[in-house]
This record gives C-alpha cells, sequence and structure tokens, in this order.
C-alpha cells in the first residue's frame, strides 16, 4: 500500500484537473443512470397512458441526457488520459534520473533488460493504475452503487432477484484476476529476461561469432521466448473462459427478472416501463461487476 500512496501523491500534485475529473465521473453517472428511467417512462406514457406529448418531452429530455453524457464522458476519458499520462511522465523522469545517480555496484550487479522493463513496462502499469484504478474504478464502483439502490426502490424482491448472482460474479472475477496478476508478474519478468539475453547477444556479437556460439544463443532465446509463449497462452485461456460465462450468468440473472418481472405486469403490480428499467440497469451493472476483479488487482 505504501506504492499506492506514493502514486496517488503524483496524482494530487494535479489536484485541479483530478478534482475537476472526479465532477465529470459523478455527471457522467447522473446522466447515465437518467437514461433507463426516462425509457421507462416512456414505455409507460405510449403503451399505458398514451399521452403523446408527454412521450415527446420524454424523448426531448433523453436525447439531452444522452448527449450531456456524452459531454461529461469525453472530459472524463480526456482528463483520465492527462493525468495518468502526467504522472507516467514524471515518474519516468525521475526514475531515469535517479539510475544515472546509482554506484557502478549498482549497474554491474543488475540486468539491463530488468531496469528497462522497470523503465517500461512497471511505469506503464503505474499508467493504467491512476486512469483505471484511481478515476474508471471510481465510475464503475459509483454505478454499483447506485444502480444497485435503485432497483431496490423499484421493488425489493425483483432487486434481489437480479442481484442475487452479482456476489458470485465479483468473487469470481476477483479469484481470477487475481490469478492472472500472478501470471502477468511471470509474464513481465519473462520479458525482462528476454530484453536481457537480445541485449547481451547484441553488445557481445563479435565474440558469439568469433567463438561460434550463434545456435548455443538462438537455443536460448527461443527457451525463454517458448516459455514466453505459454505464460501468454495460460492468461489469454483463463480470460477467453472467464468471459462467456460472465455473459452466461447476466444472461441467467435476466431471465430470472422476466419470469418474475412479468408476472408481476401480467398482475398489473409492476408496469411495462418499471420492468423495462430492470433489465437496462442489470445490461448496466454488467460491466461494472466484471471491473470489480481487475480493481482488486491493481490495488493488491
Amino acid at each position: 500500500m505504501r506504492i499506492v500512496f506514493r502514486i496517488i501523491k503524483l496524482f494530487w500534485k494535479y489536484w485541479p484537473r483530478a478534482i475537476f475529473a472526479y465532477f465529470c465521473i459523478l455527471a457522467t453517472a447522473a446522466f447515465a443512470l437518467a437514461i433507463p428511467r426516462l425509457i421507462g417512462q416512456a414505455i409507460d406514457s405510449a403503451i399505458g397512458l398514451n399521452q403523446p406529448r408527454t412521450l415527446i418531452i420524454i424523448a426531448l429530455t433523453l436525447i439531452a441526457a444522452s448527449l450531456l453524457r456524452g459531454l461529461f464522458g469525453y472530459g472524463q476519458t480526456y482528463l483520465a488520459e492527462f493525468l495518468s499520462q502526467r504522472v507516467a511522465y514524471d515518474l519516468r523522469n525521475s526514475l531515469y534520473d535517479h539510475l544515472q545517480r546509482l554506484s557502478y555496484a549498482f549497474h554491474d550487479r543488475s540486468h539491463t533488460g530488468q531496469l528497462m522493463s522497470r523503465a517500461t513496462v512497471d511505469v506503464e502499469g503505474v499508467r493504467m493504475f491512476v486512469g483505471f484504478g484511481l478515476l474508471r474504478g471510481a465510475y464503475f464502483l459509483l454505478l454499483i452503487v447506485a444502480i444497485s439502490i435503485l432497483l431496490f426502490f423499484l421493488d425489493w424482491r425483483l432487486a434481489l432477484l437480479s442481484l442475487s448472482v452479482l456476489p458470485f460474479i465479483a468473487y469470481w472475477t476477483t479469484k481470477t484476476s487475481r490469478r492472472l496478476r500472478r501470471l502477468w508478474m511471470k509474464i513481465q519478468q519473462g520479458m525482462g529476461v528476454l530484453g536481457n539475453i537480445v541485449q547481451e547477444n547484441l553488445v557481445g556479437a563479435r565474440v558469439v561469432r568469433a567463438f561460434s556460439r550463434e545456435d548455443f544463443e538462438s537455443q536460448k532465446f527461443r527457451y525463454q521466448a517458448q516459455h514466453l509463449y505459454d505464460q501468454e497462452m495460460e492468461a489469454n485461456k483463463q480470460m477467453a473462459f472467464n468471459t462467456p460465462l460472465l455473459g452466461f450468468l447476466l444472461l441467467l440473472a435476466m431471465g430470472a427478472i422476466l419470469w418474475y418481472g412479468g408476472r408481476q405486469v401480467i398482475a398489473g403490480t409492476m408496469t411495462t416501463g418499471e420492468l423495462a428499467q430492470f433489465l437496462l440497469y442489470l445490461i448496466m451493472l454488467n460491466m461494472p461487476m466484471r471491473i470489480i476483479g481487475r480493481l482488486a488487482m491493481l490495488y493488491s
């Protein structure tokens, strides 16, 4: 956590833009949450109330909400990229200056490929943490809390039914993300080893040719490249399994909503627009719930 606090300190150096970025996040979430509500009211106005004038007003309001959501979404995305790039820029310069001042003994002990990996891959990881973990992550967490509250206000029984699969989704994505984090750490280290092999081979090319070691060096490189390939394929295999599983669970929850909510619509205890709101809010929850595991991986 000490490293996280140091990154946050670098992030808040640009506090005016950071505050405005969080304001854009709040505004984007507010207008995004308003859209399913407006669609539900439009359905009820068109089907149940037969009020064309009200329907036109709701449609215009929906267009305005969509435009404002897009506007603040642009500000959120731009500021997230700006802040993450600025933090990466500061960190990259500080790291390079620090490397210039380290002792000869340190450079004798360290592998060039590993240092290059720290200066490139690790800094890129920090950039992703700032843009995603500190900003986009806040947006997704806000959506999860707000949508859950809205669903309970609409119908607490249907809310419990629709949210019943979400704890499993959160558990599974967190478990998978932690497993992937260990794999990505090994992949990152493997990239450093591979870079070090290339660097040593290029620097000592004359020596390699003088002693006819080309085949040995090629075999060493292929062995490390194969090891890296196997790890990356394992990571991709887990991600490929994760996506359809979570999609199936979401469709399972939607089927339960259609079954129970449809019976309530037939009984007259729920309107068609309210049922549509439930489905739209559940669709909105799809991405945030998948992101929870990635957030846990970033903060771990």
